[in-house]
Parts: structure tokens; C-alpha cells; sequence
């Protein structure tokens, strides 16, 4: 049979070899009695493809590219090269396959991740008669449970136990990690009790296994038991741990002296961002004595979801200093939403430039967060011109065009837009009726509102959450529905939150009505909620009726607890950094060349009249 491969131009044995060590050694190789054992160790030696196809050449000429042995090492070395299809060219062409062939095809499909080859191989096997052993197990069970075949894993389970390869540490481990994903806890945990021994990738297998399941308590105590023997925890088995433990593993990696890898500092930074912990977050990422690409991401990512978008855009910045490191999307998309947050539109439009320079303008997350991130920033032309542009946009993409519409009042437009949605093919979820009742609160569109809230329930059987409640409340706030309103909280299926006393407490401000006013803030009160706005909103309801001396209550409880109203506050933008102003504030650093601007300003307005 002959065989090439597809980066070669020519066939392999149509091409004259060069004199070279390798020649040579092929030639000493003939005069061998034996001459498979010695290509054993030429393949090891000589891992470079031409030096394969120059061994593959010579075993032709010799006549035993059909024997199972060679064939064994040439399967194994053009996988290991990247030559899938030739390594399966030649394992197909041998007669009599031995379990070693079986053994090394499998494992270059599993390579590759080729799961569906992987079982129709092992099927073949069973249909040959052929017995697996410890090293065929492994890597089917791992095509079973990533195909999430349930009956086809419990039969080699089965068969494990029956040739008595469920003692064998890897196909143990094998197994436990199948049937946990399977959720077979019980089974897996009777496997993992019966093992004679148990190394590192055994144990973390458990303990994985059950953090991903949600038994917490259960992981902790496979790792105490651990700990207890000889094993000592790898940087996998902590990175597993964080969720379950916490703050506390970082306590426990510095008092085992495991280490620290740039993974396990990582996952230590990002835990501590994403629970709003950034001075502990920045204090481990300034210590990393080297910082990958997700570590910058995940700082980044912390001070963006934690809404510190000036420290995000700034570390942003930082990172492109260093010319090894390569932002990717998700990083991008990050400083998209600190833009957005920010409403900065110059510095969003400068990101939308570094997007378009390095070529993610066709990934589809970095497109719906430029979608969003205009809408919020003030130009809803920019906007739907990037939506217009998408090719495919996903649901989260239609919602966030939809919301964009209602921060900018065009509620018919975004009612447009969703029908639009649904022509093609969209079945609205739960965040896209968010976006269109919202539109429609800013809007006002009372009608279409209800009836996109009564579709939801209707027509698409999906129950509202409290955020839909919210919206409704507003909605009917702003048109002075609020005995509506009240009902529609009274009706709720699920217990209404601060969010939805609050929006009722706010039409009662603008509409005037008192006992509204009085019940949304005693449920706010129950709820934890009563926050200096809020006292604020009712003491202005009461003021409002003339009952000062209900006003005064409401303000001498409030500087009781040294309570004040937030202050408002502008807004300026200067080289993409956002400057705030609050009246009588001189906090800012250019405060005296601000206010000697100001009075230069008042006289020349002075000077005009």
C-alpha cells in the first residue's frame, strides 16, 4: 500500500534521500536479524517527519508494513507528527491487528479529540473479539463520557469489573470521572473506595467531580483524607478547590507551602474580584511575579463588573505596553463595558478602533457589547449601524438593540424590532421581554407593554421574575396607574424586592399618592432597603400634601443616622477620562484653576449685560 502525507508535495519513496544519519543508520539497520525492534528506537530517536517517511520507506522495501509491530510504531509516530489520516491509512492496512495497534489508534483519535471515532474503533474491537486492557480502557471511557453515551459507559463499566481491570489506577480513575459526569456519585465513590491505590489524578478526579455536582462538604472531606496520606495536592487539585473553599484555600496553599503557579494566582485573583474584593485582588496581581494574559484579563474583568470602569480602562492601557501580550476578546469586551458604564464615547469609539485594527470586529460577543456600549453612550445611529453589520446576530445581540432603543425613548422602534426578532426565527426568552418592557416604560407605551407582559405568560408560559414586576411598575407609575400598580404587586408570583417597592415609591413622588407611598416604604423598611434616597422620595411625597410634620420626622430620623440625599452630580470628559462635579465640591486637583475659570467666565457674562 502506499502511503504519503498531505505536506508533502511528492510521494515519500519517489524522493532520494540525502546522505544523513539517519540513512546510515537504516542501513545498518538491514543487516539486523531483528529489524522491527531496532525501528523502535530510530521512531524514538527520530521524531522529525522526513525521518518517519524515510523509516516508513525502508519498511516497505523489507516487506513488513502489514506486520502489527511495525505498524504499531508508525500509527504512534505520524500521530505524534500530526498525520492523522496517514496513521489511520495504516492501521487500516494490516490484517491481524494486535490490542497494541487498537491501543495506539485509539489513543491518536483521543488525541485529537476524535470521541465518535474513538467508539466506533472500540466497537469494532468488541465485533473482532479483540480484549481490551489497562491501556484501551482510559481513553474509551473518556470518549464515553464526553459523548455522554450513559449506556455504553455502564457496559464498560461492567466489563471492567469483569476482567478485573476496575483495580487498575487509571482505568479507576477513568471511570470516576465518567460516572460522576453521568452523576453516578454513589458508584463513582464505591470505585474510588475499592482502589488498592490512589495517586494525585485519582483523588483531584473525586474532588473535581463532586465540587462540579455541588457537594461541597463531600469534596472537602475526600481532600482532608488526602491530606492525611502521603499525596500531596497539585495545582489542579487547589484550582478546583477554590470554589468550594474560598477565601480559605489561599490560607491553605501559603500553609502547605504548595506554591503558587501563574494558574492558581490567577484563580485566587479572579475569586477575589468577582466577590468585590479588589484591594485583595490587586494586591495578589501586583505581587505575581509573572502575569499570563487571563491574569490581566481577570483584574480587568474585576474592576469592569464591579463598576470601576476608569481603573479597568487604565490597566487596559497598562497591559499594551508589553508587547508579548496579546488582548484577546474577552478582554476587549471588558473595556467595552467599563466604556459603556462610563458613557464615554470618545474612549468606547477609540476601543472600537482597537477592535477593528487587531481584527475582532467579526466576533460576535465584541459586536453585541459595541452594541451596547453606543447605545449607552449616547449615539443610537453608531449603534445600529454595528447591528445592522452583524451577519448573525444572537438573542443576547437583538436585546441589547432593543434596550438601546428604549434608553434613547424610541419605544416603537424597539417594539419594531422585537417583532422583527420573532419573524426570523427568535423565540423570546426572559432578557429580551426585560429589554422590550423597559423600552416601553421609558416610552410610555402603556398598551403595548401590558400586552408584551401578558404574551409572556400567555403565550410563551415563561413566569415572570421580579425584574419584569419592576418594569411593570414603572410603567403603570409613570402613566399614574398606581391602584394598578398596587395590584399588580398584591398578584405578584414571586416576592417582590427593593427594586419593585422602590419604582412604586417613585410614581407615588411624581403622582402624589400617599398611602402608596406610605406602604412602599414600610416594605421597604421590612426588606432592609430604606435607604437615604428612598426616605428622601417620602419625604417629598408627605411635603408634597402639606404633612410637614410627617416631613420632619422622615428628616430628623434621617440625620439621626447621619443619613443625606446623594447629591447630583456632571459629568465632564477630557482625553477619555470622566471628571465628576458635585456643587461646592473642590475635591478635584485643578479645583482653584477650575473656579478662577469660572469667576473669569461670571465677569465676562457680567460685562455683557
Amino acid at each position: 500500500m502506499l502511503l504519503t502525507t498531505t505536506k508533502t508535495h511528492f510521494p515519500f519513496y519517489l524522493i532520494r534521500p540525502k546522505t544523513s544519519k539517519i540513512s546510515d543508520l537504516l542501513h545498518t539497520t538491514s543487516e539486523i536479524q531483528y529489524p522491527c525492534n531496532s525501528y523502535t528506537h530510530l521512531f524514538k530517536s527520530h521524531p522529525q517527519t522526513r525521518s518517519i517517511e524515510q523509516i516508513h520507506a525502508r519498511i516497505i522495501v523489507e516487506g513488513t508494513c502489514h506486520c502489527s509491530f511495525s505498524a504499531t510504531h508508525l500509527v504512534k509516530s505520524y500521530a505524534k507528527a500530526g498525520y492523522h489520516l496517514t496513521a489511520r491509512r495504516i492501521f487500516e492496512s494490516v490484517p491481524n491487528k494486535s490490542v497494541f495497534l487498537w491501543n495506539a489508534m485509539i489513543r491518536a483519535c483521543n488525541q485529537i479529540g476524535s470521541w465518535l471515532e474513538v467508539a466506533e474503533l472500540y466497537r469494532r474491537m468488541e465485533g473482532e473479539e479483540i480484549e481490551p486492557d489497562g491501556f484501551t480502557l482510559p481513553f474509551v471511557i473518556k470518549a464515553f463520557s464526553a459523548l455522554s453515551s450513559v449506556e455504553d459507559g455502564k457496559r464498560i463499566y461492567e466489563l471492567a469489573n469483569r476482567i478485573g481491570l476496575v483495580r487498575n489506577v487509571h482505568v479507576a480513575t477513568a471511570l470516576i470521572g465518567m460516572l460522576l459526569n453521568f452523576n453516578e456519585i454513589g458508584l463513582a465513590r464505591e470505585i474510588f473506595d475499592r482502589m488498592p491505590e490512589r495517586d494525585i489524578v485519582a483523588w483531584t478526579a473525586m474532588i473535581t467531580g463532586y465540587i462540579h455536582l455541588g457537594y461541597h462538604c463531600e469534596a472537602l472531606q475526600i481532600f482532608r483524607e488526602m491530606r492525611l496520606g502521603d499525596e500531596k495536592p497539585n495545582s489542579i487539585t487547589v484550582l478546583s478547590l477554590i470554589s468550594a473553599c474560598g477565601y480559605t484555600i489561599h490560607a491553605l496553599i501559603i500553609k502547605l507551602g504548595l506554591g503558587f503557579s501563574v494558574e492558581v494566582e490567577t484563580a485566587i485573583l479572579d475569586m477575589y474580584a468577582k466577590s468585590g474584593d479588589l484591594a485583595m485582588a490587586l494586591s495578589l496581581f501586583d505581587s505575581m511575579s509573572q502575569k499570563s494574559l487571563v491574569s490581566w484579563t481577570a483584574m480587568v474583568d474585576g474592576y469592569a463588573e464591579n463598576k470601576f470602569p476608569h481603573e479597568a480602562i487604565s490597566l487596559f492601557r497598562q497591559m499594551l505596553k508589553f508587547p508579548d501580550l496579546k488582548p484577546d476578546t474577552v478582554v476587549t469586551m471588558s473595556v467595552i463595558q467599563a466604556c459603556a458604564q462610563l458613557g464615554s464615547l470618545n474612549c468606547g469609539e477609540m476601543i472600537h478602533g482597537y477592535v477593528l485594527q487587531h481584527g475582532f470586529e467579526s466576533e460576535l460577543p465584541v459586536e453585541t457589547a459595541l452594541v451596547d456600549m453606543y447605545a449607552k453612550c449616547g449615539n443610537i445611529n453608531a449603534a445600529q449601524m454595528v447591528f445592522n453589520r452583524i451577519q448573525d446576530p444572537s438573542m443576547v445581540t437583538w436585546s441589547a438593540m432593543i434596550s438601546g432603543y428604549g434608553f434613547h425613548g424610541l419605544g416603537c422602534r424597539s417594539l419594531d424590532l422585537f417583532e422583527q426578532m420573532k419573524t426570523v426565527g427568535f423565540m423570546p426568552d426572559e432578557a429580551a421581554f426585560l429589554s422590550v418592557l423597559s423600552a416601553c416604560s421609558h416610552s410610555g407605551l402603556v398598551y403595548e407593554g401590558r400586552e408584551c407582559f401578558e404574551s409572556m405568560v400567555q403565550m410563551h408560559g415563561m413566569t415572570p421574575n421580579v425584574k419584569h414586576y419592576a418594569c411593570m411598575v414603572d410603567l403603570l407609575g409613570r402613566a399614574g396607574l398606581i391602584v394598578e400598580a398596587c395590584g399588580l404587586i398584591e398578584g405578584m408570583s414571586v416576592e417582590p424586592d427593593a427594586n419593585v417597592w422602590g419604582a412604586l415609591l417613585s410614581a407615588c413622588r411624581v403622582k402624589g399618592n400617599v398611602g402608596a407611598a406610605e406602604l412602599a416604604c414600610r416594605s421597604l423598611c421590612e426588606l432592609g432597603a430604606d435607604n437615604a434616597d428612598y426616605n428622601v422620595l417620602i419625604a417629598n411625597v408627605y411635603a408634597g400634601f402639606g404633612r410637614w410634620d410627617e416631613v420632619s420626622k422622615v428628616r430628623s430620623g434621617m440625620r439621626r443616622k447621619g443619613e443625606g440625599k446623594t447629591p447630583g452630580c456632571s459629568f465632564v470628559e477630557v482625553n477619555c477620562k470622566m471628571h465628576a462635579f458635585v456643587a461646592g465640591d473642590r475635591s478635584h486637583p485643578q479645583s482653584k484653576d477650575i473656579y478662577a475659570m469660572l469667576e473669569n467666565v461670571h465677569a465676562l457674562a457680567g460685562d455683557e449685560r
